[in-house]
């Protein structure tokens, strides 16, 4: 629904100053009972206390959503590496599940379900959600939540929302391992660094 709002000329500040010479008008859209949406999905890596990286799904809403409700609407699988339909001595490069349309019953049957672990939030109805998840680099995911999540104004997601991610490649960098540390003057010079690579993490 579209409401418009009219403010006549001749308005003037409470601080004082000149009036407005012309009325202004704006149309504004009131949300409706089934206007929550999600705004955004995304995979990336963030690094934790332990400076170890962790693979993160984020779902952004369009409002703040309690943590519990969305959880509990929130699914997500590991889809086939090869399309099922795919013969198997032609099976050489990985199949690109770009749309969810191309993910139907039965290609979920083959899928693996995703652990998701949450992690907390800095508020009870957050706008971003975030998930430690484990899956390989360059597999696709077929990520769904269901209708019915109620944000913390009374409105709902009033249809299914799904979406196909593929797991990105890890950020290639060095760290150093321990702070603090003094290299002596004699002897060998050698820091320790953890490599991250795409495909395993190596320390040497």
């Amino acid at each position: 629904t579209t409401m418009l709002v009219r403010v006549g000329e001749g308005v003037r500040s409470a601080a004082g100053g000149p009036a407005t010479t012309q009325a202004l008008e704006r149309s504004v859209t009131v949300p409706g009972r089934f206007s929550l949406a999600v705004q955004d999905t995304a995979l990336s890596y963030v690094d934790n206390e332990r400076f170890e990286t962790e693979q993160i799904l984020t779902v952004q809403m369009t409002e703040g959503v309690s943590p519990e409700d969305l959880r509990k609407r929130l699914r997500v699988w590991v889809l086939p590496e090869f399309h099922p339909d795919t013969p198997a001595d032609q099976r050489r490069q990985k199949y690109e599940w770009n749309t969810p349309a191309l993910v139907a019953g039965e290609i979920l049957k083959l899928a693996k379900s995703v652990e998701l672990e949450s992690i907390p939030a800095s508020n009870d109805y957050p706008t971003v959600h975030a998930f430690r998840y484990r899956a390989d680099v360059g597999r696709w995911l077929y990520v769904a939540l269901d209708k019915g999540v109620k944000s913390f104004g009374g409105y709902e997601l009033g249809r299914k929302f799904d979406r196909t991610l593929e797991v990105p490649r890890l950020p290639q960098e060095v760290k150093i391992l321990h702070s603090g540390a003094l290299l002596s003057l004699s002897g060998d010079h050698k820091v320790s660094l953890d490599q991250v690579i795409s495909t395993m993490r190596q320390t040497g």
